[in-house]
């Protein structure tokens, strides 16, 4: 299976990001899973610690189901819901690349001054 990955254009991944987003899904055959994404404004940027809580999302503290998304960056989903959803393979054309675009390019890159984001992870607890 094919699976798509999703950061936003001002995240930066760990090292084993992709990974923990596969080993998650794996555990829990769940079909997508999102992670959190934690801001880091610019330390001499105004109103710095409002912009880190306005843009992080912490999610639950442990692995469960969740009834939506809260964005898309820091996320997995397999390729075929794209497809089947579409009828169509992934392309700039389709209606889903698009959503997910404008939500790539949301609100977190109107303040410049944020900086970049890291994401955190979540791996599943047996």
């Amino acid at each position: 299976m094919e699976f798509v990955a999703w950061l936003d254009d001002d995240e930066e991944a760990s090292p084993d990001w992709l990974a923990s987003l596969i080993a998650v899904r794996r555990e829990t055959g769940a079909q997508s899973v999102f992670g959190p994404v934690h801001a880091r404004a610019d330390h001499d940027a105004d109103n710095a610690e409002f912009y880190e809580r306005l843009y992080t999302r912490d999610g639950p503290a442990n692995d469960t189901v969740i009834s939506h998304a809260h964005g898309i960056g820091n996320s997995l989903q397999p390729r075929s819901m794209f497809e089947e959803v579409n009828r169509s393979t992934l392309a700039p054309t389709n209606a889903a690349a698009k959503t997910i675009h404008c939500s790539r390019h949301g609100q977190k890159r109107a303040q410049p001054s944020l900086g970049r984001q890291t994401l955190g992870h979540r791996t599943s607890r047996r």
